[in-house]
């Protein structure tokens, strides 16, 4: 019986490496794509509150009687003491994600809610809520966008983030005669629909 060599050791070394080669990066990209999903659920629940508090008229800063699409300050709830705002803006970070709801601006494309170029006429029509990862590549690998059309993801795996929410340059409103409209379906740009969207 012989013992252990060292061409036994290099040997053994060499498939526990090659192992870990292939075996971490799947587990990464998993673990990647379970935060994505539960971000997708955090959304959906962020969207569920925002349309509760907009059909409720809790914010009306043009005393209309029609309610606004408020920042998500306005909307968090208990979820905040699970949640850390980020800077001055309206922009809160939960379990590795930034999140922000989006309305239109002077120029109907997407601003914060609640900042100073949030239009009370525009913000009663559309929004969007937008989460996106706080370190691309550990935490996320892309940015996610519920909207009324449904969930939209960036193309750009582990585009360089920062603090501004990054959204598409699209009109989320349109005229129709007097009438202010939601803008139609988003196309023609790096934000797509998944495959399958996940709605239920």
């Amino acid at each position: 019986m012989r013992g252990i060599t060292i061409f036994d050791v290099i040997i053994a070394a060499t498939i526990a490496a090659l192992a870990a080669i292939v075996v971490v990066p799947q587990r990464r990209v998993k673990r990647l794509m379970d935060n994505e999903d539960r971000v997708i659920e955090d959304l959906r629940d962020i969207e569920r509150r925002l349309m509760q508090h907009q059909k409720a008229a809790k914010r009306d800063r043009d005393g209309d009687g029609v309610g606004e699409f408020a920042p998500l300050t306005d909307i968090l709830g208990a979820r905040a003491a699970a949640a850390r705002r980020v800077g001055l803006s309206d922009v809160w970070e939960m379990d590795g994600y930034y999140f922000a709801v989006m309305v239109p601006g002077p120029r109907k494309l997407p601003v914060l809610a609640g900042s100073d170029s949030d239009s009370p006429d525009y913000s009663e029509v559309s929004y969007m809520v937008v989460a996106w990862p706080s370190e691309p590549g550990v935490t996320g690998m892309r940015a996610v966008l519920e909207t009324p059309q449904g969930i939209l993801r960036h193309q750009i795996d582990g585009y360089p983030y920062g603090l501004t929410p990054p959204a598409p340059e699209w009109p989320l409103i349109q005229y129709e005669g007097e009438k202010i409209r939601r803008g139609s379906a988003y196309a023609g740009s790096d934000w797509k629909s998944p495959a399958q969207d996940l709605r239920k």
